[in-house]
């Protein structure tokens, strides 16, 4: 992993993001335009996947406050 592909990860754990919210970060940081797809390849290869609202109450909580502050934007997670 490289050094920028490991500080875009560290990013990324540190809470839930949207999509826009990492294009947006990724260009401040790098200055680089990616594509909503062209992101969405590149959480694929640093094993991030969508999560969807769950059962599990906890889940589902935090969930709740993301879209809120989001508006329903897609929402990434490190893939177990």
């Amino acid at each position: 992993m490289t050094d920028e592909q490991q500080r875009f990860t560290t990013w990324l754990d540190t809470d839930v993001r949207s999509t826009a919210k990492a294009i947006n970060w990724v260009e401040q940081q790098f200055g680089l335009n990616y594509s909503e797809s062209g992101v969405d390849k590149l959480l694929g290869r640093l094993d991030y996947c969508y999560i969807q609202p769950a059962d599990d109450e906890r889940v589902a909580q935090l969930l709740q406050k993301i879209r809120a502050a989001n508006s329903g934007k897609r929402l990434l997670r490190r893939r177990p």
